[in-house]
């Protein structure tokens, strides 16, 4: 369910053009191999904070979804934890 609700977020707010918080790149830019997920590493080298992508991966499989993504607050003074 909370995946659902978070896919929803998503969408609406990739139709509406805004993000929670910070720049983030959108979804397709940030998913470099284009496998339609976001893995850590791309979620990092694209400006998202550590601390951040963990909370966001709610499976803990290491690997972001579309809505997932949405979750994410950029913030680029805070990169390391």
């Amino acid at each position: 369910m909370r995946r659902l609700i978070t896919l929803m977020i998503g969408m609406l707010m990739a139709v509406s053009g805004t993000a929670l918080a910070g720049d983030r790149p959108s979804f397709d830019k940030a998913d470099k191999n284009g496998d339609g997920e976001i893995s850590t590493q791309e979620a990092l080298d694209a400006g998202a904070p550590k601390k951040e992508v963990k909370a966001a991966d709610a499976d803990g499989d290491g690997k972001l979804a579309r809505g997932d993504w949405w979750q994410v607050e950029m913030d680029p003074d805070d990169n390391t934890t």
